[in-house]
């Protein structure tokens, strides 16, 4: 951007009519990149929206309702179906670059729980399944992302399982009570 807030608050009629020839042009010159850059950027968050809700639209809900996972590919779908929702989620007020790193920390936190832990049941996550055991596999086999950035997305993902979804694990939101 070529043009910063204070500088277009500082624009009025006045101020315009006491530019020469040669700075009007190049004021409008900048202008004209601002509004193409801004349009662009707006065109790809658009285009990122109907991509993902055509995407998930098609989706037809899972609901779990605490049953028993009849095998890994069913737990894989159900947990995989909540990571979508949670990116939607996410996207709303985080940037793409916050929102793609916890989505991928998710992501690798259902690798875990499904093929390490062989979840049946998400009531059957124990607070050590989301917090240490996950971090220290995410660190000995990826290791891409700190402490705090682990712990600040699989809380997240929890929250919002327990506040958007209405899928609720005691203990494990119990952990994240800082005491």
């Amino acid at each position: 951007m070529n043009l910063t807030d204070h500088d277009l608050k500082q624009i009025n009629e006045l101020s315009l009519s006491n530019l020469t020839h040669e700075q009007l042009m190049g004021f409008t010159l900048r202008l004209l990149s601002d509004l193409k850059e801004t349009r662009e950027q707006l065109k790809k968050k658009s285009d990122r929206t109907n991509k993902r809700s055509s995407l998930n639209s098609n989706k037809l809900p899972i609901n779990h309702n605490g049953r028993y996972f009849n095998n890994d590919k069913e737990c894989r779908n159900y947990l995989e179906y909540l990571k979508s929702k949670f990116e939607e989620y996410l996207s709303r007020n985080l940037s793409s670059r916050t929102v793609n790193k916890q989505v991928a920390i998710v992501g690798l936190l259902i690798d875990f729980l499904c093929f390490d832990c062989n979840l049946k049941k998400m009531d059957n996550i124990t607070v050590g399944m989301a917090n240490s055991y996950f971090r220290k596999w995410y660190l000995s086999k990826v290791g891409n992302a700190t402490e705090s950035e682990l712990k600040t997305a699989v809380k997240k993902f929890f929250l919002f399982l327990n506040d958007e979804i209405g899928v609720r694990n005691e203990k494990v939101l119990n952990s994240f009570i800082r005491k």
